[in-house]
């Protein structure tokens, strides 16, 4: 795999991402390393933000193509 360069600030750092480790999927058993993107929906409410009616906030993870999983690092908290 090639060599990808990032540039910030004007120094330039070379990565090889074949030696990057992988993600993979923490469901028990599954280990997969593929990810698709999904939609969670929170609903706000209309006292929290002075509009008329409650809104709905929509949030983009990621599920594993494997068995639907979400990993704790790609989830948005539920407080």
């Amino acid at each position: 795999m090639q060599k990808q360069q990032f540039q910030g600030n004007k120094q330039q750092v070379n990565i090889n991402l074949a030696k990057a480790a992988s993600i993979v999927c923490d469901a028990e058993g599954c280990d997969n390393d593929i990810f698709m993107p999904a939609m969670k929906f929170k609903r706000i409410s209309k006292l929290l933000t002075g509009a008329k009616e409650d809104q709905i906030a929509p949030i983009q993870v990621f599920m594993c193509t494997a068995c639907g999983n979400i990993n704790a690092e790609f989830d948005i908290p539920n407080e």
